[in-house]
């Protein structure tokens, strides 16, 4: 069962789960759908239930991926005068999407469609009155082909829809803040075979963004589903084609610095540039809110103001500080913060940055406390750090891995105080050879679900 809401007391957190196993042992057990799952985890379990029927299958994550409400393949995303999000569209961009492909021959279709072919677990619209999507042609999302059964047009939003940043302005009036042609699908990866790297895929999905071949399939794409190539989805006045794109006179930027921890005080920077000859005076709006992946959960955090004048061509930093203790307790499981700033330049008109801010968690440091032989014990060790200024409380850690063991591993302990290393050993029982990989998963009140992971070479004999 599918829950994004934040709230999932009564069931599973779904990046708790460590792989299929325990999920699909659950759904056997009591024949009713599993609390809870979002994409990855239906991607997960697909790839393994396809490759038990023998389809050749692979996860495919999209970062940035969109979705598409009303298949213009642009998004149009809402913001107010102080850059919170209005539902003025069902239109998103997911931080990150996943999708499963199986490598199949397409009877019926031209024989350049056979190949990779996209399914996905985690159907956001309907498709022929069902929720569905897939098989579609990874060759015909790139080349544009978005006539092509099934779904296609859908999965060519996904990773190369246009975005429109509007602005609602408080008297209702509705304005274009920017058009980009590059925001989505940022980047496409899956598993390398045979090792624990990813392989970028984002050229199998489409041509380079801002080569000439990547705007031609885009403008093919549109006169395939009755859209003129210099289609503009909303303009001011409600027209949808007569919005003019204008030159850029301020830029925006949103930066973070270093590498952030969860516990960690947020220190971002908003670069502001005049691009013209003339000056600007501009009004700056900025909200901050932790955020789960898609967007739907948004815990705000605070909203501030400030005016900037800008000579020609001259640059300035705005410095965006957030505090532990203003995010501690709103922090969702993806432990990501949205930092948006609307930018109201005199005499030109709105500018919309926004940065997602994925801060880390404390690693798992896992090592295995001798030889792993087939059919004997072993233990291995999992050692956590509190980098935090208090205790955390009610930790759980769970182990699982295909090969290595038949069931879950749990073990609990109540605190683990500031700065102080938690040491906790496992005992497990290969029964199969080969290299398996243990997957250990960390919980406390103060971080939700660590992960970690070893590789163990079991060997047959000692």
């Amino acid at each position: 069962m599918g829950n994004w809401s934040g709230e999932y007391s009564d069931g599973t957190n779904p990046s708790t789960w460590n792989g299929s196993l325990g999920l699909l042992k659950a759904w056997n057990e009591q024949r009713q759908p599993v609390k809870y799952g979002q994409c990855w985890v239906f991607a997960g379990v697909l790839c393994t239930v396809s490759r038990a029927l023998g389809i050749p299958s692979r996860v495919i994550t999209n970062y940035n991926s969109a979705h598409d409400t009303n298949g213009s393949l642009s998004i149009e995303e809402h913001y107010d005068v102080n850059g919170e999000p209005v539902t003025e569209s069902d239109d998103s961009i997911w931080n990150f999407h996943c999708w499963n492909e199986a490598w199949l021959v397409r009877t019926g279709l031209d024989s350049r469609y056979n190949g990779w072919q996209i399914y996905d677990s985690t159907p956001q619209e309907m498709s022929d009155g069902i929720f569905q999507l897939g098989p579609t042609s990874q060759h015909a999302v790139k080349e544009g082909d978005v006539n092509i059964p099934y779904d296609t047009r859908f999965v060519y939003s996904e990773v190369n829809a246009d975005v429109v940043k509007v602005i609602v302005q408080q008297d209702g009036r509705k304005t274009i803040g920017e058009k980009n042609q590059t925001k989505v699908g940022l980047f496409i990866c899956t598993k390398a075979v045979g090792n624990d790297s990813y392989i970028n895929i984002t050229s199998e999905y489409k041509y380079p963004e801002g080569s000439s071949e990547e705007r031609q399939t885009y403008n093919k794409a549109l006169r395939l589903i009755g859209l003129g190539s210099g289609f503009v989805p909303f303009s001011a006045d409600g027209n949808s084609a007569s919005a003019s794109r204008r030159e850029a006179e301020v830029s925006g930027e949103i930066s973070v610095s270093g590498s952030p921890k969860v516990g960690d005080d947020i220190e971002a920077i908003l670069t502001l540039k005049n691009l013209s000859q003339k000056n600007r005076n501009v009004t700056v709006n900025i909200s901050a809110a932790a955020i789960v992946y898609n967007k739907s959960v948004r815990r705000k955090l605070f909203n501030q103001s400030v005016t900037v004048n800008l000579s020609p061509n001259e640059e300035k930093e705005i410095p965006v500080k957030i505090a532990y203790s203003q995010y501690e307790k709103a922090l969702t499981t993806d432990n990501t913060i949205n930092v948006t700033a609307v930018c109201k330049v005199e005499d030109w008109g709105d500018l919309v940055v926004e940065n997602n801010i994925v801060l880390k968690k404390p690693p798992l440091i896992t090592k295995a406390l001798g030889p792993a032989v087939l059919g004997k014990p072993m233990t291995v060790e999992v050692k956590f750090t509190n980098p935090l200024a208090t205790p955390v409380k009610n930790c759980v850690l769970t182990a699982e891995g295909s090969g290595l063991t038949k069931d879950e591993v749990k073990k609990s302990f109540d605190v683990v105080e500031p700065d102080q290393t938690m040491k906790i050993t496992l005992d497990i029982e290969p029964y199969v050879s080969g290299q398996k990989k243990l997957l250990v998963n960390f919980t406390c009140d103060r971080f939700i679900d660590v992960k970690g992971f070893l590789t163990i070479d079991v060997t047959e004999n000692s």
